[in-house]
């Protein structure tokens, strides 16, 4: 049977045992992970993982099960269970499925995948680390050099008449590498995702890590003072990843996010447009519909510094009296759904990084953060560890390491005074992040 007749035939279980309405979900994902460091194969991963998940609505209370046998009675027994988990939860007026709607064809599949064996990935991971000890000869330490791809199938139908089928893949890799001089020694990281198989670049990886470690030999501190920040694009991301979760619509109606409540108000700096696009074309989590079947659409966060919308899934959008974006996500089939978002997008400005940089009367050129988790999304409060290259009219003085970064994410939007055109885009298949170079004033750099 095919993957759509399984899911609908799951929902025809459903009604059966007693559903007014049905959805199922048929996922199947398989990851290879390699793992090598210092000339040897540390690591190889396979992983696969097959489920489908069925929720039943029983007038307005909702059950989800799951089954990870596809057969016809593990089907059965599943829909049966949703139903009568349904029949026992309490009723919410908010919950309901997502409306059949014309789903655009993306190009989410490579099939170059299936055409190179493991050797061939295996000496992907090698080219990371042969990137790395070639740049510098201080290069003396990997860890962790990974190659990852991964493949994932989804399915789904609801007695509303949606029915849909996807099929991606992606790759990825990074690597930590450990430069040394003398007594001194500092590490470095370097990363990529990719879309295509061509397109996967390890050298570019091990460069990055071997320049990051190589940069900090040598480094000293700064007094503590405010200053301009320039943040290199990835570490922009981060930042960015960070204000993804404060429009989630999710976290913003259970009171999780500074920005409830901003719609139509300045949440940034004028020219900063912010969006989130699940069918961005070459972007990491690019798909064709969400974990709910709403097709993939371009919703406007944030337009010239002014919060336009949260990213939203069926139920909160029913909750928020609006629409879908298109934003449902599931950690797994085993899980429920929330609003998450997808590819979301710092869009470009028009300067070079050079430029920005050559703007900076004095400040610090960030190229690592560090405890991104404790940033604190009801207040916004945040305090990072740092480094990266001090720069003095200008130009580079020299490297810079043990500095914290602090301050409120609202002040960092509001202070944000240049936007590079150097976009890159990290992380995988489900959120990922674009940003560009940007150069943000007046914030609080502690050092000695």
């Amino acid at each position: 049977m095919t993957n759509l007749g399984i899911v609908q035939q799951t929902i025809t279980f459903a009604k059966q045992s007693g559903a007014d309405e049905a959805e199922a979900l048929l996922s199947r994902r398989r990851v290879l992970t390699v793992e090598v460091g210092n000339g040897e194969v540390e690591t190889i991963k396979q992983a696969e993982d097959l489920g489908l998940a069925v929720r039943a609505l029983v007038g307005r209370r909702i059950g989800l099960s799951y089954a990870t046998d596809l057969g016809e009675a593990s089907l059965r027994r599943a829909a049966h269970r949703a139903v009568e988990i349904a029949r026992a939860s309490d009723a919410d007026e908010f919950v309901g499925f997502a409306e059949p709607s014309a789903i655009a064809n993306i190009a989410g599949f490579d099939p170059e995948m299936e055409k190179h064996s493991t050797d061939e990935k295996i000496d992907r991971a090698f080219a990371i680390e042969r990137a790395a000890k070639e740049y510098d000869k201080r290069i003396v330490v990997t860890r962790r050099i990974t190659y990852a791809e991964r493949e994932s199938t989804e399915a789904i139908a609801n007695t509303r008449g949606l029915a849909a089928e996807q099929h991606n893949n992606g790759w990825g890799g990074g690597g930590i590498v450990i430069a040394r001089d003398g007594k001194e020694q500092e590490a470095g990281f370097g990363s990529d995702a990719k879309r295509r198989y061509v397109e996967f670049d390890p050298v570019k990886i091990g460069m990055e890590a071997a320049e990051k470690a190589v940069m900090l030999l040598g480094a000293t501190n700064v007094t503590t003072q405010r200053a301009s920040i320039l943040l290199e694009p990835k570490m922009t991301g981060a930042f960015l990843g960070i204000i993804a979760s404060l429009v989630s619509a999710d976290n913003v109606q259970k009171g999780k996010s500074l920005l409830a409540g901003k719609i139509g108000k300045a949440v940034a700096a004028s020219g900063v447009t912010i969006v989130d696009d699940g069918a961005f074309v070459g972007a990491p989590g690019m798909r064709a519909f969400d974990d709910e079947g709403v097709p993939s659409q371009r919703t406007v966060v944030i337009a010239d510094g002014i919060l336009q919308n949260y990213l939203h899934s069926t139920y909160t959008a029913r909750k928020g009296n609006t629409r879908s974006t298109g934003n449902t996500a599931r950690a797994s089939f085993k899980t429920a759904p929330e609003a998450q978002p997808s590819n979301f997008l710092l869009v470009a400005g028009s300067e070079s990084a050079e430029t920005l940089r050559a703007g900076i009367a004095r400040g610090l050129w960030v190229r690592n953060l560090m405890n991104l988790h404790t940033a604190n999304p009801i207040s916004g409060e945040f305090s990072f560890g740092a480094n990266g290259l001090w720069i003095e009219e200008g130009k580079i003085v020299g490297p810079v390491r043990g500095v914290t970064i602090s301050g409120n994410l609202t002040d960092l939007l509001i202070n944000l005074r240049g936007i590079g055109n150097d976009v890159v885009w990290q992380g995988g298949m489900g959120l990922s992040v674009g940003a560009p170079s940007v150069v943000i004033e007046d914030v609080s750099i502690a050092g000695k």
